[in-house]
């Protein structure tokens, strides 16, 4: 049974195709918006290449997860690479344009970073406004594709994994010295 249970996420969730279920949102303010689960949740569409073509979603991260890896599975097109920007909250907080005014995570991403298992996530949260967190906790996040010179598609795996749980040995590290100052406190 547990080996069925693991199998369960080695395939990733199809959360949104664009050749199935058309164009991803161009408007800021009306992004599409999922609710990402457990193990994979991917994303696939295409972009015309320019700022006429942007694909703007948002997802949810629940309670007790955290977004762990980005992991483009397939990319085609394109020049130089296509970019994934992420923000905190539900939408960009400003139109999509070369000036965007308030810090946003990002990483440009091609073909090669479907062969080197290249995880998006590290180089997103490099600078402000994630500040080096190795992974992005339960919440909403704006995400941004877009590219700027050849049309290009892609598929794109976020993968979301429990919070781990504090080990034992967290809990005797705090509680042992705790228990020593207490013994050691004279009595009157």
């Amino acid at each position: 049974m547990l080996l069925f249970l693991s199998a369960i996420n080695l395939h990733a969730v199809v959360i949104f195709d664009e050749s199935v279920s058309g164009d991803l949102s161009d408007d800021y303010l009306n992004p599409n918006q999922f609710n990402f689960v457990n193990g994979s949740n991917e994303i696939s569409g295409s972009l015309a290449g320019g700022s006429a073509d942007l694909d703007l979603f948002s997802f949810t991260i629940p309670a007790g997860f955290e977004l762990s890896e980005i992991n483009v599975t397939d990319f085609s097109g394109g020049n130089n690479g296509s970019f994934l920007l992420l923000q905190p909250g539900s939408t960009l907080s400003s139109e999509p344009n070369n000036s965007f005014p308030d810090p946003i995570g990002f990483s440009i991403f091609n073909a090669t970073s479907v062969t080197s298992g290249a995880n998006l996530l590290d180089a997103i949260t490099v600078g402000p406004p994630f500040d080096f967190v190795p992974s992005l906790p339960s919440g909403e996040y704006a995400a941004w594709f877009n590219e700027i010179d050849f049309p290009s598609t892609y598929s794109v795996d976020f993968v979301v994994s429990a919070v781990p749980e504090p080990s034992s040995t967290f809990y005797f590290l705090i509680l042992c010295p705790l228990s020593l100052l207490r013994r050691r406190t004279p009595r009157r």
